[in-house]
């Protein structure tokens, strides 16, 4: 699985999404057609992790940004601002594309198993790292979280998840909206108790 998508990363680059030639990715890899169908279930699912492990290493180094972040400044607010920061970009064409591979990822995962297993641990790993931010941020204002830590963490990414059903409606004004109110809640799961 981790040759196959190696060399599909790869492929992606040169290519690109248009031009991404399955053959040639499994001439490269030394690996049977038949194990590219066990693994991602079809060619669809197999794009679809490609793309998902080079968007998932982008959620990586933002977390690691908003970990930096938070550890380096003396704002007790830091996070709940880069959390901010982050809904604001999220509404630039550039987030509803990387949602947009989101979806369409999830949606592959829903009938392939061993797409769903690998969008899982990648989960559990981004969750786990938000979830530390979020008690470092709540340690340096010196509280105590009214809701559980892990329920925080994965409130907040539904709701950036959820942005994707304002993006279907191609709607700027419902986008400011959605940003105003998004804000909003997560400003109150921040919030002490």
């Amino acid at each position: 699985m981790q040759k196959l998508l190696k060399f599909g990363r790869e492929e992606l680059e040169q290519a690109g999404a248009l031009g991404f030639n399955v053959d040639r990715v499994l001439r490269r890899a030394k690996v049977s057609t038949s194990s590219l169908y066990h693994h991602f279930g079809n060619r669809d699912g197999f794009i679809a992790a490609v793309e998902f492990e080079r968007s998932y290493g982008e959620i990586v180094r933002e977390i690691d940004m908003l970990r930096t972040y938070v550890l380096s400044t003396d704002d007790p607010d830091a996070l709940t601002k880069a959390t901010e920061f982050a809904l604001t970009l999220a509404g630039e064409p550039r987030g509803k594309e990387r949602r947009l591979h989101r979806f369409e990822t999830l949606a592959a995962a829903g009938r392939n198993p061993a797409l769903r297993r690998m969008l899982a641990e990648a989960q559990r790993e981004g969750t786990a790292k938000y979830m530390e931010i979020l008690r470092l941020a709540m340690e340096k204002r010196g509280e105590t979280p009214r809701y559980p830590i892990e329920g925080i963490a994965y409130l907040v990414q539904s709701i950036l998840l959820g942005r994707m059903l304002v993006d279907l409606m191609d709607d700027d004004e419902l986008g400011k909206a959605w940003e105003t109110t998004a804000l909003g809640a997560i400003r109150a799961i921040h919030s002490p108790s």
